[in-house]
């Protein structure tokens, strides 16, 4: 397995276009802020540099899940490269680990670099930015990259289900931008089912308790407990569909 994920990064190191949206969103929030901070009439203050900064980041690890989804799934089902590791003695639930794995570490190195990144200009241009803003900012990436692997492996399911990324990227960015809370919360609101509290229980709530509460400088545990049973079952799911799938050589 481990020589199938590095030979996966090779493979995505390759991919000139995912270095570039990359290299985008890493560059162009760092630069609003400068320009948010430079054209300000007063001096921006660390904690305003701060929450600007943390909505950057939350868009941002949204996009780098979203070319996770390409870059990782999407050549894979393109090329058939899965087809080749199961012919080489891969099993399946150890391509399915590999891919949640790379998916893991290449959205928290895009995190990493892109919070260290803001974290350099605030501390160079703002006003008095200390480590609590630090703080906060490192804690809604943690947050956002958790609800963000979350969120890739429910989309999993219907990748391997489909082999295609299509209705992944679909219910990808329907979940991130709220749109299945919406609806679920609609269905929840009936009366008889509004006394059960069900909203509490969705992926989506979870995250942003989690998130909320991290940010404070505290772990939620209920919610994080929660959203690993939500990663558990998506993992073994996916696993489940993907066994059963008969694949195209």
């Amino acid at each position: 397995m481990k020589r199938y994920i590095v030979s996966d990064l090779k493979r995505i190191a390759k991919r000139v276009p995912r270095w570039i949206l990359a290299g985008l969103t890493l560059i162009v929030p760092v630069v609003i802020c400068l320009v948010i901070m430079l054209t300000a009439k007063e001096p921006t203050t660390g904690s305003s540099y701060a929450t600007i900064a943390k909505t950057a980041l939350s868009l941002c690890i949204m996009l780098f899940g979203l070319y996770e989804i390409v870059y990782v799934y999407g050549d894979d089902f393109k090329a058939k490269s899965m087809q080749i590791a199961i012919g080489s003695g891969i099993s399946r639930p150890r391509v399915v680990t590999s891919k949640w794995l790379l998916v893991m570490i290449l959205v928290a190195a895009d995190t990493f670099v892109l919070t260290i990144l803001l974290t350099i200009v605030g501390a160079i241009f703002s006003a008095g930015f200390a480590m609590t803003d630090f703080a906060g900012m490192l804690y809604c990436g943690i947050g956002t990259w958790l609800m963000t692997v979350a969120i890739i492996g429910l989309a999993s399911i219907v990748m391997f289900a489909a082999q295609a990324i299509g209705l992944g990227v679909l219910l990808y960015l329907a979940v991130q931008c709220g749109l299945i809370e919406q609806i679920l919360d609609l269905i929840t609101s009936i009366a008889k089912l509004e006394k059960l509290h069900l909203s509490s229980y969705e992926l989506y709530s979870m995250c942003e308790l989690f998130e909320a509460r991290l940010e404070l400088g505290n772990i939620h545990f209920a919610s994080l407990i929660g959203i690993i049973i939500y990663m558990a079952a998506s993992f073994l799911l996916s696993i489940t569909v993907f066994k059963h799938k008969e694949l195209e050589f």
